[in-house]
């Protein structure tokens, strides 16, 4: 059996200290690898970043505070146009540790260990990179699965193929090594469609040809 938690992985972009709009891209492509790799390089390089816009910015954000705050530009009032600048401006661009942040990420996306292991291995990761505990609030399904008596491999960059997966997911095969049932929970996709809460959710996929031989 072969285990993955894709909520762990929001967890810990959540405890990085990186700008919000890294963070949402981050999550966003997550199920994209070969753009998520470039973005990971983006963010590794600030390759994206223009320091005579950041510049720009402030010079403009300087001026703006001496306007009328109720003063309408383009049908937005200065205070919202401020409002965004302050983002803009304290949105760390140059943040000198993004290297570090990036080596974070690709050494989670490592882990794949026995799924008893994987508790452990995550704390001391936690442990070696100073951490929010957060990413570990709830491993009570990782506990259940380790529970079981086949073999059960965990890894933090398993479920990557389907988007709307929020927590555990699971591939079973059989001893020809061919899968036999795969599937997993996906408590937002119902809201994603129209529905106005998320509604708890699981579901598989039984490979029948698999399963007879």
């Amino acid at each position: 059996i072969k285990v993955g938690d894709v909520s762990l992985f929001e967890k810990l972009i959540e405890s990085l200290k990186i700008p919000e709009r890294w963070k949402l891209r981050l999550k966003r492509h997550f199920w994209r690898p070969q753009y998520f790799e470039d973005l990971l390089n983006r963010l590794e390089t600030n390759s994206d970043v223009d320091p005579m816009a950041i510049d720009l910015d402030k010079k403009k954000f300087s001026e703006m505070k001496n306007l009328d705050q109720n003063k309408e530009i383009a049908n937005r009032k200065v205070s919202e146009i401020l409002s965004r600048f302050d983002r803009k401006i304290k949105d760390p661009r140059s943040f000198s540790e993004n290297k570090k942040i990036v080596k974070i990420i690709r050494e989670f996306l490592k882990i794949n260990c026995s799924i008893d292991k994987i508790e452990r291995i995550l704390k001391d990761f936690i442990k070696k990179y100073k951490l929010s505990k957060n990413i570990l609030s709830d491993l009570t399904a990782i506990k259940n699965l380790s529970k079981i008596s086949y073999k059960t491999i965990f890894s933090t960059n398993f479920g990557r193929d389907i988007e709307y997966y929020t927590g555990i997911v699971f591939e079973i095969y059989n001893s020809s090594k061919k899968e036999i049932a795969r599937g997993g929970r996906y408590d937002g996709l119902l809201k994603s469609l129209g529905s106005k809460k998320n509604i708890s959710a699981v579901g598989a996929a039984i490979n029948l040809n698999n399963l007879k031989k």
